[in-house]
This record gives structure tokens, C-alpha cells and sequence, in this order.
């Protein structure tokens, strides 16, 4: 037999299933978006923007300029990854790419630029000249040193405590 309501109330027989009840016990804290109100948002502009070129650019550049927002809030978490990000944004990560490339950027270029330009800001904080670079580099999400300085060099044609000691001279 199906289980029915009990409560007294009438349900014009409707089958209390288990999942109902499951359902009928989730809160909105135990959703994601509705613990989180900017995921409510991101999700609505999200749904409103056709990766199929059919959405306006206004909403694709407002969906960017969000996703980028939250990515700046999360800038220096080292599991920032283009898979969280989608995932936070209730989109595909191939959509996320989207975003970005229609800015002509790639989300890990753009969150290594991010972290970069926080770092050598710390860099040239004189307050911060005693912190050694690799402390500075992982308070941004980059833990291995070696690779950091390597990327840094790269970007900057200098070393991290080069370009640090260039501007506090």
C-alpha cells in the first residue's frame, strides 16, 4: 500500500512518498543558491544568457562582470579553478570559457594576472618588505615557489625580489 498524510489535513489522497518527504524537510539553507543569495542572481543571469549567440551583450557582459566579481572574492583560494567557478555559477565550464574568451581572455590568465597585480602590490609595500616572497605569493593561492618565481620572471622579466628590490630602493 502507499503511505498517505497523517497530518488530518486533506490531501485528496495524495501518496506521502518518501522523496516528498525529503523534499518537504530541505530548507533553504540546505540549497546552494539560497544560502547564497548572488548564486540565486548569477544562476537568473545565467539562465538568461544563450551561449548561442542569441542573449544580448549586456547580458553576457553583465554575467562576466560577475563571474569575475566572485572570482576576485575568492581570488586567493589556491582550489580556484575554472570547474569551482562554473560550478558556483551554475554554468558548464565550456560556457565559462565562453565568457571569457569573448573578452579575449582565458579564466586562468585572468586569475594569475589577478594575483599577480595583488602580489606586487604587496611587493611594494614597504610595511611587507620583511615577508619573504613565497609567503607573500601563497597568502594569493600560489603555494609552489619555484613556479611562481618562474611565472613571475616570465610576466615581469625580473624575479619576484628583483622587482621588489628595484621599488623599495
Amino acid at each position: 500500500s502507499v503511505p498517505r498524510h497523517t497530518d488530518g489535513a486533506d490531501h485528496q489522497d495524495q501518496p506521502h512518498t518518501h522523496a516528498a518527504t525529503q523534499i518537504g524537510n530541505v530548507t533553504d539553507e540546505h540549497l546552494p543558491a539560497a544560502r547564497h543569495p548572488e548564486r540565486r542572481s548569477t544562476a537568473a543571469l545565467a539562465e538568461s544568457v544563450d551561449f548561442h549567440d542569441n542573449s544580448t551583450s549586456v547580458d553576457r557582459y553583465r554575467l562576466a562582470q560577475t563571474i569575475q566579481e566572485s572570482i576576485l572574492a575568492n581570488v586567493a583560494d589556491p582550489e580556484l579553478s575554472p570547474q569551482r567557478i562554473a560550478a558556483h555559477h551554475f554554468i558548464s565550464v565550456r560556457q565559462l570559457h565562453k565568457v571569457f574568451s569573448e573578452q579575449g581572455l582565458t579564466v586562468a590568465s585572468w586569475i594569475k594576472e589577478q594575483r599577480f597585480a595583488r602580489i606586487c602590490r604587496d611587493l611594494e609595500d614597504p610595511l611587507k618588505a620583511g615577508v619573504p616572497v613565497g609567503v607573500l605569493a601563497a597568502q594569493w593561492g600560489l603555494h609552489d615557489a619555484s613556479s611562481f618565481a618562474r611565472s613571475f620572471r616570465a610576466a615581469f622579466g625580473k624575479s619576484p625580489t628583483q622587482y621588489r628590490n628595484e621599488l623599495l630602493a
